[in-house]
């Protein structure tokens, strides 16, 4: 099954700064591993796709400015790449695929081309999976602080009050399978725990890094989860390790095949009287300009719940109104959380095609109590076949036959 790798932040690309997560994404980074994913089950990549925001600046100011993005492997190039220049728009290699395994690394690079602007954009891929009914989360942080926790799905430095971190489950299914990796080996006699935590509570699903080892997995224990759950990192520091640039990645097995989830927590409180935004996954700020929560879809999908928890309820006829957002348009997928209610869900499927901005919402009524809030969103992907044939891009049909019912294409990759 497919799981589609959502991806931008609110940093400038530059000349000087060149590295980042190819899932969920954080500040760019002049470090490969700075920003890693780390793949948790074997599988492949594809369908690379970047595009600058409506607001930024161009790729460069001639045709001979700009630059190309690949994906790393185990910081290598995978061959997966995207080239843009000047004031391209939305780009995606539809030609090239690379294989990963469980454990490998993976970030995403971008090479700076003749004098480039430092434009800001967003980015997606996509995973798929060896074995049916899997989907992935990855996620990944740089810290010095003894215990804290981060989102499990994003990039973020993390934080000792977990409501800031975790995210809510949106359909039921298994966690199990966890891979980690540092850049810097604990040292002689440290330790550093990094272990699911679902709803506040150890789950056993744990990495344990010691001395000089950098890596290392949990194949063996699984946590079952229900929507509605919240789950999140918890990194434990045991002596004084040294510390350096992290990831990790889990697999989630879904109950129903075919799905797969995102989900985050907002860094601060969303405005109490003005229209904010913040990104469907991972942990960040709300922003009055929508843009800087802006994430790329790779493909077509179907957003199809959207799961609403807040620290705080916003009080007797007050409340806040979080709605995803298709190309800073309002979806069906909208959610208001009222009065004395701290928790709410919605289902509704809503299709959001390729090339589109995806953000969440967030309409406060009544100057409702400061509060933090997480959220979860389910989503599965288009099935069938895909790529670009006679210079069409995912056809609905390939010889009047529905691309849904194709496997492959003979010739094409």
């Amino acid at each position: 099954m497919k799981t589609v790798l959502f991806a931008g932040y609110y940093s400038a690309l530059t000349p000087a700064f060149l590295y980042n997560g190819l899932s969920s994404g954080t500040s760019w980074g002049n470090v490969a591993y700075q920003s890693q994913n780390i793949i948790p089950c074997d599988g492949e990549l594809s369908l690379l796709c970047v595009k600058k925001w409506g607001s930024s600046v161009d790729w460069g100011a001639t045709v001979a400015d700009g630059y190309d993005f690949e994906i790393l492997v185990n910081n290598v190039g995978s061959g997966v790449t995207v080239s843009v220049r000047s004031s391209d728009g939305f780009t995606q290699d539809t030609v090239n695929t690379i294989a990963v395994s469980a454990g490998d690394i993976v970030t995403l690079k971008a090479t700076a081309i003749g004098t480039p602007n430092n434009p800001l954009l967003s980015w997606g891929a996509v995973f798929e999976g060896d074995t049916a009914g899997q989907s992935i989360i990855m996620g990944g942080c740089s810290t010095t602080s003894p215990t804290t926790y981060h989102p499990i799905g994003g990039l973020h430095s993390g934080s000792l009050n977990v409501a800031y971190e975790h995210m809510v489950v949106s359909t039921p299914g298994t966690l199990k399978n966890l891979y980690v990796h540092t850049t810097q080996a604990p040292g002689i006699g440290n330790t550093v725990e990094y272990e699911v935590y679902k709803n506040g509570v150890a789950t056993g699903l744990k990495v344990t890094i010691t001395g000089a080892n950098t890596s290392g997995n949990d194949i063996v224990n699984t946590v079952n989860v229900a929507a509605g759950d919240t789950i999140v990192m918890h990194r434990n520091e045991i002596s004084v390790p040294s510390t350096g640039y992290e990831g990790w990645g889990v697999v989630f097995e879904p109950t129903t095949d075919g799905e797969f989830m995102v989900g985050g927590s907002g860094q601060d409180e969303p405005n109490q009287t003005t229209t904010e935004y913040e990104k469907q996954h991972g942990t960040r700020n709300f922003y009055s300009i929508e843009d800087r929560s802006n994430e790329l879809v790779a493909i077509n999908v179907t957003a199809k719940k959207l799961y609403i928890n807040i620290t705080v309820a916003p009080g007797v006829g007050k409340s806040y109104t979080f709605t995803l957002r298709d190309d800073h348009v309002n979806t069906a997928l909208t959610k208001a959380i009222e009065d004395a209610n701290t928790i709410g869900n919605i289902s509704q499927d809503v299709e959001i095609g390729a090339e589109s901005f995806i953000t969440l919402g967030c309409v406060p009524a009544g100057t409702p109590a400061l509060t933090i809030p997480s959220f979860g969103i389910l989503y599965t992907a288009e099935s069938g076949w895909s790529g670009k044939i006679s210079g069409i891009t995912d056809p609905e049909k390939i010889a009047g036959i529905d691309k849904a019912s194709i496997v492959s294409v003979k010739g094409v990759v």
